[in-house]
């Protein structure tokens, strides 16, 4: 008798430990298949991203061939319409092409209006005079 009952009660404690780990393995399941999913969205997201970075590449390096092309080309025109004859037009102050947005075009002119700028200076109005040196 005392072994049926300790059968019994190790029987029914087995059930319950065996239902609470069941409860928690549902429960881990859920879990897993949410932060899955999460994974999943992360590396959608992930590779879409690294489409976008590549094509922002394709395009930028395209964008700046053309807008360095362009500022040249109204560099060189600015340049052989100035003679010596006829006076300069005034210097530069923005390049601008109708390709290009105001942020890049405020980087272009950051890089190539202080060179368009001393081209311009030189080609138009001639070297600058020598300084003297005072002893």
């Amino acid at each position: 008798r005392v072994l049926t009952e300790h059968l019994k009660r190790h029987k029914a404690e087995a059930t319950e430990r065996i239902s609470v780990l069941e409860t928690e393995a549902v429960a881990l399941k859920q879990t897993n298949d949410a932060l899955r999913q999460q994974l999943q969205t992360c590396l959608d997201e992930l590779d879409f991203r690294h489409g976008q970075i590549e094509q922002l590449k394709l395009e930028n390096t395209r964008k700046w061939r053309i807008e360095e092309r362009n500022d040249w080309k109204s560099l060189v025109d600015s340049v052989r319409r100035c003679h010596p004859a006829t006076p300069c037009p005034p210097t530069p102050t923005r390049l601008t092409t109708p390709t290009i947005d105001d942020a890049a075009a405020d980087a272009v002119n950051g890089a190539v209006l202080p060179l368009a700028t001393t081209m311009h200076t030189l080609l138009c109005r001639g070297p600058p005079s020598p300084r003297r040196t005072t002893p």
